[in-house]
């Protein structure tokens, strides 16, 4: 090349760029791969505030002994404690409860509950709530007194305004399935149960009729 002379363009299709396009790409590739696995071995939890739909990535924390209502030395949550939050938090929302229930009237659920209409959702709400341990899902109300099925669904409006009392479990959560770790913290006639029952869901731990 004579001096002076101006370089010719760089050829893209030389067998040389041609592989270090395909170095960047593998190294792309295997950063999805561990990100994938990391998002995979992590649960999904949705958390609520500013009525937006927060997720965050975490491991979920095993269950609190005395979550089932066994090896539980009293009820912590009170009925009427959880019937003002209800009527606050449907209330905040143009809303109002039909129905509320107390944990134990016959013998079971250790539940709390509560059916809302909202004034912007078409079907009703069923709000469950731990007696002993301040948690609380959203379920379908039940067709009638002999359903136990709890059919999990998210209520972000009333999540809301009940979290600052409480720790809301979203519906994927609680459909999770059961995992030895989290079970590694409860009581012995906890575990009894557990065996006897087999739950298979997260949400069939927490919020239960046990007898």
């Amino acid at each position: 090349m004579l001096l002076g002379q101006a370089s010719p363009p760089p050829n893209l299709c030389s067998p040389v760029s041609i592989r270090v396009e395909r170095r960047q790409i593998c190294a792309q590739l295997r950063l999805l791969r561990v990100l994938r696995h990391e998002f995979a071995s992590a649960n999904i939890r949705t958390g609520y505030t500013n009525s937006s739909c927060i997720i965050t990535v975490r491991r979920m924390q095993p269950f609190p002994k005395g979550v089932t209502g066994f090896d539980a030395p009293k009820v912590e949550v009170s009925a009427e404690q959880f019937a003002t939050a209800c009527h606050h938090a449907a209330r905040s929302v143009g809303g109002r409860v039909h129905e509320i229930r107390a944990a134990y009237e016959q013998i079971t659920p250790n539940f709390h509950q509560a059916v809302l209409a909202l004034r912007d959702r078409p079907d009703r709400v069923r709000v469950i709530c731990n007696a002993h341990h301040p948690i609380v899902a959203f379920t379908a109300p039940p067709a009638d007194d002999r359903e136990m099925r709890l059919r999990f669904v998210d209520c972000p409006e009333i999540a809301e305004a009940l979290s600052g009392e409480y720790s809301i479990m979203s519906s994927s959560d609680a459909c999770a399935a059961v995992s030895a770790e989290l079970i590694a913290e409860l009581g012995e006639a906890e575990l009894i149960q557990l065996r006897y029952w087999r739950p298979q869901r997260i949400g069939d731990v927490i919020f239960n009729y046990w007898d």
